[in-house]
């Protein structure tokens, strides 16, 4: 009686060691789906968002000549990349902005 009890000890110690490895290898793969999960999202918010500010192209010089160019003053008497910049932050975090729907 005394050889069994002895035996189901290295089984309780076994089965503590397999869990500890599983439960890790579980978390790591989490772990790497969230990091791969938020690579997407900022590859797809930064695309949605250069879209979005090279859909503002000028549309009479398109018209006209088959230009696609963006207007960079956006309102104002010079223009300059900081406008374009500026605009396109203002879309990105737009896109990263957390709502009820997304």
């Amino acid at each position: 009686m005394r050889r069994l009890s002895i035996i189901d000890g290295y089984l309780t110690v076994f089965f503590s060691l397999i869990c500890g490895i599983l439960l890790s290898l579980i978390l790591a793969l989490f772990y790497g789906a969230r990091i791969g999960e938020v690579r997407l999202k900022s590859e797809i918010a930064m695309d949605i968002s250069m879209n979005s500010v090279l859909a503002e192209y000028s549309r009479a010089l398109f018209d006209q000549y088959d230009l696609l160019m963006v207007d960079m003053s956006y309102g104002t008497e010079n223009g300059n990349i900081e406008n374009v910049e500026t605009h396109f932050k203002n879309y990105l975090d737009k896109n990263f902005a957390r709502t009820l729907i997304g």
